[in-house]
């Protein structure tokens, strides 16, 4: 079923404005299209067709004068091979010795054959004798056949050659032998600077005349061929010189045209008495304002002084009236294009275009009355029902985007609440921390002050974990959280994790039970640390929800095996308080805790199961809860780690005892000398004060640029260098590279250790992509700075 539009009623005026806007577009579009084809003719007329015909002419031209050159440049080198020949030297020099005049008719005879011309002349100076020898002829008619003299006009090739500054020189003139007209090119004989004669060859005038001139019409183009005088060489109207009248034997090209830019053209051309064209030569090209002929072209012979000038009409070369038609033609074409696509467009777009715009006003918001052409098989059909499609979905999206709504204003709540629980639990140790350093500036009580530096301790700890939650926290929402795999015990990781925790259980007098499956292996390959942050999370999550005298399981098992691929569950039970399911259902969320008022009692970040999910997650296990409330909960999550090799297995570092303290520090450091590049007084006080019991001289520098000059200037008296990253001046990762730089001892192994706050995993790596060969992070653990020292100082 097909529905058709209402031509009978059209839409109102003001529904029709893409319509009105259309037609008017078309008509300007025409107008605008005949005014550009009407300027194209104006420059074709004005500017293309003169480039146009210029080109063309220039191109006759260097055509023309290529085909001269392909018979002159053949023909004159076998003439100077001639002419610079050996044996005719010699006989030129001595002409009366027989062996030389043998020598050199034999190898004229030779040459003979070669030439374009069968018939060679030669006149010797010393006596003015002209021969002349042809093939086939004999030795014996090898002897002078006249004498030259500047009196006859036949003889003026010789004495024009002789006197011309040039080693050849072209004329034309009649084969005294054959009486035929030929282009003679004239060459020198000569030794050590001295002429003692000349000799020519000739090409066949019409011949010549013919390949230059042949292909051109004659009512269109005319050539000729000058001397370097204007004089007229040859005509291509005329193939034989001997047509021409007497008087224009001698005619110069000036006198061809009657116009006056062709004449004073042509007498700046010739100004010149005597030159010999190079290749470099460019044809030129005059427009002429008079006469049949509107250009003319003058293109220098290369190694000669003559020049080919060639005279075309504007038919002959590129005339805009051949456009005209076409250009009438396409005018027609789209004048006819314009009216057709106006009466279709209108007839299939615009009718049922605003057929479907009344259908859309009427129907308004109601999703059930379908619009005009949603029956219609084609694109406005397809447009309808889109439309319609859209109608109905926009319905079910507005209740889907309400609920969205919801959502974004509850996430929104939580992270308000989640901001006010952080300022919160910051804000209590910094409480701490700022009451306890007041109290203990004011008592000089040794008892009270080392209780107080306790309490500071204990604060800045836990200070500290909230912001290491919060940087884990941004590392999750930043994608950027990553796993390390190294080998690690197991067992080791466990009881290192129950051991953060067993003080605060003991101080609630908590029962607190731990249980390893004896089939778990030794060694396991994975992220110990990460591991050992989810325990610990869960086991003090565990023992703060539980009352005192409670009771905590913490359960390792195997739960199955696959190749070196071992699955483990592990399970931290507790008696505490419980959870409810509507509590459950987002216990793992970001942002949230179980409820406001638990944070406010037993404290927290609400990040701890959030963090310990992800890193379940990305180690590609899973975690759960069960809990009731007033029954305690139970936390339970796997994980897949492989087998470790038993050469991998590190043995832990035996523990500080209590008494031990700077935790009687080695000999070995004593001696040593390092660089501390840190820009902030405090933090160089507090290192200066954790390595003074070490026996270790430190000196200081305050930027990069300063430790640099510092290596530099002394580079032998560093055994190590701690160097921040964020200094003015220059800061660690340039002033490491410039030191890695230097050219003295151990520029380029001196051990750099970065000591920065900057503790994410690609603050790391960019610390070794700068050339530091380790990290340590701040706030310092004393621990950590003398094993580094250790490592690099042993």
């Amino acid at each position: 079923m097909t529905e058709t539009p209402p031509d009978s009623a059209p839409a109102a005026p003001g529904k029709r404005r893409l319509e009105t806007r259309f037609r008017n577009i078309n008509i300007l579009f025409f107008l605008l299209m005949a005014a550009c084809m009407a300027l194209v003719v104006t420059l074709v007329v004005r500017s293309i067709t003169e480039a146009a015909s210029r080109d063309y002419a220039r191109f006759y031209s260097v055509e023309a004068v290529g085909k001269f050159n392909t018979y002159l440049s053949r023909e004159l080198g076998l003439v100077e091979k001639v002419a610079r020949s050996g044996a005719l030297v010699r006989w030129f020099v001595d002409e009366e010795n027989p062996a030389k005049k043998t020598s050199a008719y034999e190898e004229m005879i030779s040459y003979a054959d070669m030439l374009y011309s069968a018939e060679l002349y030669f006149g010797i100076d010393a006596t003015l004798n002209e021969y002349s020898v042809k093939t086939g002829a004999s030795f014996a008619n090898f002897k002078p056949f006249d004498v030259l003299s500047p009196a006859k006009e036949y003889d003026h090739w010789y004495f024009d050659c002789i006197k011309s500054p040039h080693n050849y020189t072209l004329n034309i003139d009649i084969d005294k032998v054959s009486n035929q007209r030929r282009l003679w090119i004239n060459h020198k004989v000569t030794r050590n600077g001295s002429t003692l004669g000349a000799f020519c060859s000739g090409l066949q005038f019409e011949q010549v005349v013919k390949e230059l001139f042949g292909r051109y019409d004659a009512a269109s183009v005319r050539g000729f061929v000058v001397n370097e005088k204007g004089v007229i060489q040859m005509d291509s109207t005329l193939t034989k010189r001997d047509e021409l009248p007497e008087y224009e034997k001698e005619r110069r090209i000036q006198e061809i045209s009657r116009d006056s830019s062709f004449t004073v053209a042509m007498n700046e051309y010739f100004k010149s008495d005597d030159v010999y064209f190079s290749s470099q030569n460019e044809p030129k090209v005059f427009t002429l304002e008079t006469g049949p002929y509107g250009y003319v072209s003058l293109a220098p012979i290369a190694g000669s002084n003559w020049t080919v000038v060639t005279l075309f009409n504007s038919v002959s070369l590129f005339s805009a009236a051949k456009l005209l038609p076409l250009l009438y033609a396409v005018l027609g074409a789209l004048f006819v294009y314009i009216i057709v696509i106006s009466v279709l467009t209108r007839k299939l777009l615009f009718v049922p275009f605003n057929a479907l715009i009344d259908s859309l006003n009427r129907a308004g918001a109601r999703t059930e009355e379908k619009i005009f052409g949603y029956n219609l098989d084609n694109e406005f059909g397809d447009i309808s029902r889109t439309i319609q499609n859209m109608r109905e979905r926009l319905a079910s999206y507005n209740d889907e985007l309400l609920t969205a709504m919801l959502a974004a204003e509850k996430a929104s709540r939580a992270k308000s609440e989640f901001l006010s629980n952080m300022s919160h639990e910051i804000r209590t140790p910094m409480n701490a921390i700022l009451g306890m350093t007041s109290m203990a500036k004011s008592t000089h009580d040794p008892t009270r002050k080392d209780y107080c530096l306790d309490k500071i301790e204990t604060a800045s700890t836990h200070l500290l974990g909230i912001i290491n939650d919060i940087l884990d926290m941004a590392k999750i929402e930043a994608n950027k959280l990553e796993l390390s795999a190294v080998p690690f015990r197991f067992a080791d990781m466990v009881r290192d994790a129950v051991g953060i925790i067993r003080l605060k259980a003991d101080e609630k007098s908590q029962r607190l039970t731990i249980r390893i499956d004896e089939n778990i292996p030794d060694t396991l390959v994975g992220d110990d640390q990460r591991l050992r942050q989810v325990i610990t999370n869960l086991l003090g999550n565990a023992s703060k929800f539980t009352p005192e005298r409670g009771a905590i399981e913490l359960e390792a098992r195997l739960n199955g095996r696959a190749d070196s691929l071992h699955t483990i569950r592990i399970s931290v039970k507790d008696s505490g308080i419980g959870i409810s399911r509507e509590q459950q259902a987002r216990l793992f969320d970001s942002f949230e805790q179980a409820e406001s008022s638990t944070s406010r009692k037993f404290g927290g970040t609400g990040l701890g199961l959030t963090i310990a999910k992800r890193i379940v997650t990305t180690m590609g296990g899973d975690i759960q809860v069960e809990s009731e409330p007033g029954k305690g909960a139970m936390f339970s999550f796997t994980v897949a780690l492989p087998t470790g090799e038993e050469s991998a297995r590190t043995e832990a570092a035996p523990a500080l005892a209590p008494e031990d303290s700077l935790p009687a520090a080695p000999a070995d450091l004593a001696g040593h000398r390092i660089l501390l590049v840190e820009d902030v007084e405090i933090n160089r006080e507090i290192v200066l004060a954790l390595l003074e019991p070490t026996g270790l001289a430190v000196d200081c520098a305050e930027n990069g640029a300063e430790a640099v000059e510092m290596v530099r200037r002394d580079p032998g008296r560093y055994d190590m260098i701690f160097m921040d990253l964020q200094m003015p001046e220059m800061d660690g990762f340039e002033a490491t590279k410039r030191i890695r730089l230097l050219d003295v001892p151990r520029g380029a192994t001196l051990p750099i250790v970065a000591m920065t706050a900057n503790v994410f995993h690609e603050d790391v790596e960019k610390c070794l992509a700068a050339g530091m060969n380790d990290h340590v992070g701040k706030p310092l653990e004393i621990d950590k700075v003398l094993a580094v020292i250790r490592k690099y100082l042993s």
